[in-house]
């Protein structure tokens, strides 16, 4: 993505005669080339979309792994004037129980700042904050009140 470009897939020769890629959208990079920002026609206009990328990782014993990367493009509002009311996932993880408490109350103080710059969607933040405690205490089996954010 950095440098724009479509690489080939390596121990990519033999092609899986059983999948039909006349037929689909996909196909197997085997040169190097351009990597151009895809169009899409949307509401009778072409419009550029950003860069997406799938990779996948497969595991000798069976273990797969598959994310998909989309590129950064800077938008054309500020990130403080849009509001959303659609929900947000947010993933924690973490190694231990401790870590997991470091990272959600390293998102609560976010929260809690986002609050102070936006005074309109304070319950939103002091509700959602309810609810990521919530969650995270019944991830560790244990009451929600047990759980303190200000513990380092």
């Amino acid at each position: 993505m950095k440098n724009k470009t479509l690489v080939p897939s390596i121990h990519s020769d033999i092609i899986n005669s059983k999948i039909d890629f006349k037929n689909s959208p996909f196909y197997i990079q085997h040169t190097t080339e351009k990597w151009n920002r895809p169009k899409v026609m949307i509401d009778g206009e072409h419009v550029e979309i950003p860069r997406r990328a799938a990779i996948s990782s497969f595991g000798a014993g069976g273990t797969n792994a598959h994310a998909i990367l989309e590129e950064y493009t800077k938008k054309d509002t500020k990130r403080d004037e849009v509001i959303s009311d659609d929900p947000v996932i947010i993933i924690i993880s973490a190694r231990n129980e401790q870590r997991l408490k470091l990272y959600v109350k390293s998102i609560s103080d976010w929260l809690e700042n986002k609050k102070n710059t936006k005074e309109d969607n304070k319950f939103f933040f002091a509700e959602f904050k309810e609810t990521l405690l919530r969650e995270l205490a019944e991830l560790l089996g244990v009451e929600d009140k047990q759980i303190d954010c200000a513990e380092k």
